[in-house]
């Protein structure tokens, strides 16, 4: 869709780092085992040292690159997830904050994410991302129960959760948030809530909290279609998200998103930008941008992303073209539907001119009948949302609106 409006706003940029020390049994994220460098299908690079140097290379030239074309926009935040961003050197953290820095125009109060595993989080790397401006980290304990742990195929333990979290207050991170996930294999009631409860008496600003999703290509989808593990249905998932809503809630963590709750002024703005349709430039392999009305992804192939990380702009405008106005109203409300506030009717006719009960008259009855109660019009703040009782369904109603011709 054409827009010509994509000047002198706020901007987030996303880094990829595809590198971590083993792939999860569940993870379907374009990231590379560490614990056998020669599953990474990169060509005649056998030296990891190699692999990661040539890699970072790459994507300093990258970030260095779209730098210029992005010079009337203000970095409002950055995030440097993966992969594992904490399983390589914190020098090549560095670099690429100072990069940053030295060719954009960054917010004074830009939020800085990094993600961090428990097991590789060290001392002297928490200090080096303090010291370089990271102010937020975030950590991926997904359970606090070591039998699971290792039935997701996680390296770390309970203990390596709790080191993480006081090393990264030590170094002055004043905001943490941690992952966890529900539905894992064998998981009870009675282990869910001991994980609730472990990442409440730390104390964090944020907790996102996902449903396992069994993905093609993992080790769990082969399990899954072998019969070694199972998924639960939905009236199973319903009860334990309304558990989870509810721990979350009574203890002062506030719903924003379906899978995000944060203590009052913690959201994640880098996220929150997704949803509320914001621009962002994505840099490194595989990472996708939405950028001055373009929407494009770098390779996920080693070999053509050095390639890729060297063209401008305007090369790259050449080969992606620009979505219909259908598939970006689809995409605006999809992701507006994430959030607990929903779809902003006042804005989504300001975007694309037409009015957003005329447009999805047709899927909103038939949600309406599909899923009783479960969205409604809220008339003071011009908003179309899902209840948060029924956002363990999002996905099935979301995919009402989507008008996709293509995969993005």
């Amino acid at each position: 869709m054409e827009n010509k409006n994509f000047e002198n706003k706020n901007i987030s940029i996303y880094i990829h780092i595809p590198f971590c020390e083993r792939k999860c049994f569940y993870c379907d994220f374009l990231s590379f085992s560490l614990e056998n460098i020669d599953d990474v299908k990169i060509s005649e690079m056998k030296e990891y040292e190699d692999t990661v140097e040539r890699y970072f290379q790459s994507l300093f030239c990258e970030i260095e690159k779209m730098s210029k074309y992005a010079a009337k926009y203000t970095i409002k935040s950055i995030f440097i997830g993966g992969g594992t961003p904490t399983s390589v050197s914190a020098r090549y953290i560095t670099s690429i904050i100072n990069i940053i820095k030295e060719n954009y125009d960054v917010d004074k109060n830009c939020e800085i994410t990094i993600e961090a595993n428990p097991n590789s989080l060290t001392e002297e790397k928490a200090k080096a991302y303090i010291s370089i401006g990271i102010n937020r980290i975030s950590i991926g304990a997904q359970s606090f129960v070591n039998a699971e742990l290792v039935s997701l195929g996680r390296l770390h333990k309970k203990n390596h959760i709790e080191n993480a979290f006081s090393i990264s207050r030590k170094a002055g991170f004043d905001n943490i948030s941690l992952d966890l996930m529900f539905d894992i294999p064998h998981q009870t009631d009675e282990s869910l809530k001991y994980s609730i409860s472990k990442a409440l008496w730390l104390k964090p600003e944020h907790i996102s909290i996902y449903s396992l999703e069994i993905e093609e290509g993992t080790k769990f989808y082969d399990d899954y279609k072998n019969g070694k593990i199972d998924i639960s249905d939905n009236f199973i998932l319903r009860k334990k998200y309304d558990t989870i809503q509810h721990i979350l809630n009574s203890n002062g963590y506030e719903q924003y998103e379906v899978s995000n709750f944060s203590k009052k002024g913690y959201k994640c703005y880098h996220n929150d930008n997704y949803w509320k349709y914001g621009e962002y430039i994505g840099l490194g392999l595989g990472a996708s941008s939405y950028f001055k009305g373009y929407r494009f992804q770098a390779p996920n192939d080693f070999r053509e992303y050095e390639l890729y990380a060297k063209k401008s702009f305007d090369e790259i405008k050449k080969s992606v073209g620009v979505l219909s106005k259908e598939e970006e109203m689809s995409i605006f409300t999809f992701t507006s539907l994430r959030k607990s506030e929903g779809v902003d009717l006042s804005k989504f006719k300001e975007v694309f001119n037409c009015d957003f009960k005329e447009v999805y008259k047709d899927e909103i009855r038939v949600i309406e009948k599909e899923f009783p109660g479960a969205t409604e019009f809220d008339l003071s703040k011009n908003s179309y949302f899902i209840r948060k009782e029924y956002m363990v369904n999002s996905s099935s109603i979301m995919c009402y609106f989507m008008n996709l011709e293509e995969d993005l």
